[in-house]
Formats: structure tokens, C-alpha cells, sequence
């Protein structure tokens, strides 16, 4: 009878044990994935950004706008772009290291993938362009932003690396 019980008891203790390591093993994931914020990821129009940009500094932000017709700079010789993005009447400069897709260009609608610096500039990582609809043409021209053009062009750190 005793090594029945020792045996009942040894298998109780293992599952009582593996079940504590699953348990905190899920919660680690789910701790570290929330808490650091490093894998929480926002989406926001410009125009949310912008009007609040202390709360949006250092995080991660996929930010929805249309590329404001005449400003996109690129370096020469380099993958260094420059551009401002709108939405709501508010717009953000962003600079971006990188290979921008065929899409992309004045009134282009855009996600821009990165964080938000205490300048004010957008620093992002990844550039998505809509691919364009030829049914939607009027709609597209009517995102063009050139009403904010000059603004962008005028802000003094628009264009400095």
C-alpha cells in the first residue's frame, strides 16, 4: 500500500508542477508582450497624432495619412527620404532609411510604421502605399494636402537630416 501511495503522490506533484510551469510560462508571454509596450503597436490617423503628440512620443505607431503633394525630398545617393504626411487638416513630417514602394508619391494615401521623436518627426521603419484605384481619382486628388504645403515647407527642420 505505501508505494501505491508514494506513486499517487509522485504523479500528483509532477502535475501540480508541470501545471505551474505552463501557467507562468503563459503569463510571462502575456506580461511581456503587453507591459513593455514593445509589441503593442497603434494605429492612429495623422491628424490623432498630431493634435496629441506628447502622448504618442517613443511609441510604436502605424500612422494613416496622404502624402502632402510637394514635399517628398530624398537624399541624393542615399535611401534618406523626407516627407509630410495629413489627415484632418493636421500633418506630420516623417523621415524614412529605405526603399519606398512604386506606389508612392504626391497624394499617395500611406501607413507609416515607427515612433514619433520629442521633434515632432515621425521616424519610421516601414512605408506601405495604397495601390491607387482609377475609379477613385477625384477622391485621391482631394487628399493632396496642397493647402498645408507651404506650412510643411516653412517649418524650419523640414528637409535637415
Amino acid at each position: 500500500m505505501s508505494s501505491t501511495h508514494g506513486s499517487r503522490r509522485r504523479t500528483l506533484l509532477l502535475a501540480l508542477l508541470s501545471g505551474g510551469i505552463i501557467s507562468a510560462a503563459v503569463l510571462f508571454l502575456i506580461f511581456s508582450s503587453v507591459s513593455g509596450g514593445s509589441a503593442l503597436e497603434y494605429f492612429k490617423n495623422v491628424d490623432e497624432v498630431a493634435g496629441q503628440p506628447q502622448r504618442w512620443v517613443g511609441r510604436r505607431l502605424r500612422v494613416h495619412g496622404n502624402v502632402v503633394k510637394g514635399t517628398i525630398q530624398k537624399k541624393p545617393g542615399t535611401l534618406d527620404h523626407r516627407f509630410a504626411v495629413h489627415s484632418g487638416g493636421q500633418w506630420i513630417e516623417v523621415s524614412y532609411r529605405g526603399l519606398v514602394p512604386d506606389t508612392f508619391k504626391d497624394c499617395a494615401e500611406v501607413v507609416v510604421k515607427g515612433q514619433l521623436l520629442t521633434s515632432g518627426r515621425f521616424a519610421a521603419d516601414t512605408v506601405t502605399a495604397k495601390c491607387p484605384s482609377k475609379y477613385d481619382e477625384k477622391q485621391r486628388l482631394s487628399g493632396c494636402g496642397d493647402e498645408l504645403k507651404s506650412q510643411v515647407l516653412a517649418r524650419r527642420s523640414f528637409g535637415r537630416t
